[in-house]
């Protein structure tokens, strides 16, 4: 598969029944990898109808980026979605929406995993 702009070879495991995977690629794309999946996960303040993935991702008002995919996170409590963002954005910016069916719902980029980001429930 292709995860920004790097050739990755992704291998489906799991250790304690939660689903995971291995990312593998040449050491000059690690970083690239790591900024990519980290620096990008969205949490979208929606109640109902929640995106599915396709939807605009809006910074000021203008389309930046589709949702790859989205869902509602039982676990956390709201919706949650992957957007490949540009690369010059402040992810730290109030700004961002995600449009869901005419709606403007207000997003924002999560600093860390929004469930178990230590890796406690992963390790025990």
């Amino acid at each position: 598969m292709t995860l920004g702009l790097a050739p990755v070879t992704a291998l489906r495991i799991s250790y304690t029944g939660e689903l995971g995977y291995e990312l593998y690629t040449a050491p000059q794309y690690q970083r690239h990898v790591h900024d990519r999946l980290w620096n990008r996960l969205l949490a979208i303040g929606s109640e109902d109808p929640d995106p599915a993935g396709g939807e605009p991702v809006l910074h000021a008002g203008l389309p930046v980026a589709r949702l790859t995919s989205a869902a509602f996170g039982f676990t956390v409590g709201h919706s949650l979605g992957f957007a490949y963002l540009p690369a010059e954005l402040d992810v730290n910016t109030a700004d961002l929406e995600v449009e869901v069916l005419g709606n403007r719902l207000p997003a924002r980029v999560l600093e860390h995993p929004p469930y178990d980001p230590s890796g406690t429930r992963l390790r025990s």
